[in-house]
């Protein structure tokens, strides 16, 4: 015992004396922390970039992440405390001490402040903090939550009091007017914003929410962003308006040059009924991107058009909800009264840029008791283009689709047909009232001999796709070939005729253009046992969903890479699906595996 204990005493002195125990464990527990706490050893630049990203995300209504960052851990508390810009948004709702921590940690940096009122009237206290701090102020947000105002006099003071004085750093103004309570009596609020050059020398983005009434006013005339939201509830609470009407057009020509992003919303074709008194080629938005206009009816687009000149490539969007857009002569239509017509540079850039198109009837709606068509398109990066509802005023308003509301659906589609600004539409879907009357012969010979040379995508949704089966048998397909480039079909809730759509993708194999993806969606058919078997060889991929009325299984899909897969898919029978199933019904679900039609393989 002796000899081993006089043997190992050299090594542990030498071990103490080379590498004391305190000093290895400490090294062995920074190691350990860097391959358990990889965010520690980040550089702080990237650190902080991830802080501003994770704050950027939160509201500050709703939680505060700066104060729980600087409580995580020294090294976050040091960091969260020398970057003084994430503390720079402040809400003056907040307590006062908590407004003065951040105003203190964010201090000398510029401060975004949000003032959101929910009485009668902006709080003292946040008209006070903005007079004192005016110069380290860059945005400022006036949202107003509260339904209706119920005395509108008494606001307007305070908002000009806030905002008549100097902001030598203000870049970004939003404010978001109340509602007038229609209750009230009729009385005359004139909510006048005074956005004047000398106050605010550097203001580059201009939103106004609900506002409701305006006279002429002159804003920065460095504005790069413009938001005006003119909805006027109600007509006694408005300026007359041919101020409203000048009103915009002196801010649009005190920025014309500088003007990069233009968002116009209301009902702009009664309250732009002036708007031909605009001189004509006159406004010219020169450096304008990005143009989107949203109302309630279009056919004062070509108008603004013609006195608005903007560049070719200006990124045009529209939406509108036409109760009685329908209710037109198709010479009106033709003439860009139900869409811009394509004369117009950003607006044919537009017709040119979209990919997919969408047609859909609607239910009736509740609110004018009428059925309504859906008209959605959007470009390559799914970017929506324009946004358009269309009434179909009946009477009496029906109580549900009917085929003469089709009738309406395929005349909106001729339109867009005849416009060749439309011709690489790659996707198409369309949705129908599900008629036992099949669509008319001409939809789809037209829709192949305008839009088939690019359309790859075929989405049926409600409509009987018998004439398009029968539309690869007529001679005239000798002479016209259509559908050159479909790769991919979609059924969607119809009645499908197995036999037909075999013939069908025969026909395409033999012409040189095989479908290559199916996609069947609440499909009934007249043959018992529909599945993969009807179309195995003739298309790639197959995805069935929901097709048989009698199974409750929900949108379940399997998938197979090879042959063996494929009929272990048809089957059901696969080792998982035996077992889950004798664990939920006792062993009873083998045979209703068999007959599964949610399955899908490649």
């Amino acid at each position: 015992m002796s000899s081993v204990a006089h043997r190992t005493r050299p090594l542990a002195c030498r071990f103490k004396m080379n590498d004391p125990i305190p000093s290895r464990l400490m090294r062995q527990a920074n190691a350990l922390n860097r391959r358990r706490w990889p965010i520690a050893i980040l550089p702080n630049e990237i650190l902080t970039y991830i802080f501003k990203l994770w704050f950027e995300s939160y509201s500050p209504y709703i939680c505060l992440p700066e104060l729980s960052v600087a409580c995580v851990c020294r090294h976050w508390r040091r960091l969260a405390l020398g970057e003084r810009q994430l503390w720079s948004k402040i809400n003056l709702t907040w307590c006062d001490e908590l407004i003065d921590i951040f105003a203190e940690r964010s201090s000398p940096s510029l401060l975004t402040l949000s003032i959101p009122y929910y009485n009668y009237a902006l709080p003292l206290w946040a008209i006070d903090f903005v007079k004192t701090r005016v110069d380290r102020i860059q945005k400022i947000r006036i949202p107003y939550w509260m339904d209706s105002l119920n005395d509108p006099e008494v606001q307007s003071p305070d908002i000009r009091r806030m905002l008549n004085q100097k902001f030598p750093a203000l870049e970004e103004l939003e404010i978001t007017f109340p509602r007038v309570n229609p209750e009230i009596p009729p009385i005359n609020v004139v909510i006048e914003p005074y956005f004047m050059e000398h106050n605010f020398p550097v203001l580059t983005h201009l939103s106004l929410s609900r506002l409701p009434g305006m006279e002429p006013w002159i804003s920065s005339n460095r504005l790069r962003y413009l938001n005006l939201d003119l909805r006027l509830f109600y007509q006694y609470s408005i300026t007359p308006e041919e101020s409203l009407s000048q009103g915009v057009y002196s801010i649009l020509c005190s920025n014309s040059s500088s003007l990069e992003e233009l968002i116009l919303t209301g009902d702009l074709a009664r309250r732009f009924s002036p708007l031909r008194d605009w001189p004509k080629n006159d406004l010219h938005l020169e450096c304008l991107r990005v143009l989107k206009l949203k109302a309630l009816m279009i056919n004062w687009i070509p108008s603004f058009f013609e006195r608005v000149l903007v560049p070719v490539t200006t990124r045009f969007s529209m939406e509108c909800w036409d109760p009685f857009g329908l209710s037109m002569e198709v010479e009106q239509l033709i003439d860009g009264e139900f869409f811009p017509t394509t004369y117009i540079p950003c607006v044919l850039l537009m017709k040119r840029s979209t990919r997919e198109l969408r047609f859909a009837l609607g239910n009736p709606i509740a609110r004018m008791r009428c059925p309504a068509i859906f008209i959605h398109g959007l470009d390559d990066h799914k970017r929506e283009l324009f946004n358009i509802t269309v009434g179909i005023p009946t009477a009496p308003p029906p109580t549900s689709l009917s085929f003469a509301d089709d009738v309406a659906l395929w005349e909106v589609i001729s339109e867009f047909l005849r416009d060749p600004g439309f011709s690489l539409v790659k996707d198409l879907t369309i949705k129908a009232s599900a008629s036992t009357i099949p669509a008319p012969e001409w939809v789809f010979y037209s829709i192949g001999r305008h839009w088939g040379r690019y359309l790859q995508s075929l989405t049926l949704s409600q409509l009987d796709p018998t004439e398009l089966f029968d539309l690869f048998e007529a001679p005239i397909l000798d002479v016209h070939p259509k559908y050159q480039a479909l790769k991919s079909l979609s059924f969607e809730k119809l009645k499908i005729d197995p036999e037909k759509l075999a013939e069908f993708l025969d026909k395409r194999m033999e012409d040189g253009r095989p479908i290559e993806s199916l996609r069947f969606v609440k499909v009934e058919t007249s043959e018992a046992g529909f599945g993969l078997g009807h179309f195995q060889g003739m298309v790639d991929h197959v995805s069935i969903i929901d097709c048989d009325p009698q199974s409750d299984s929900g949108d379940e899909s399997a998938e197979g890479d090879d042959e063996d897969d494929e009929d272990e898919d048809a089957e059901g029978e696969t080792d998982d699906d035996v077992d889950a199933e004798e664990d939920e019904d006792n062993g009873e679900g083998e045979a209703e595996d068999e007959e599964q039609e949610n399955v899908a393989y490649t």
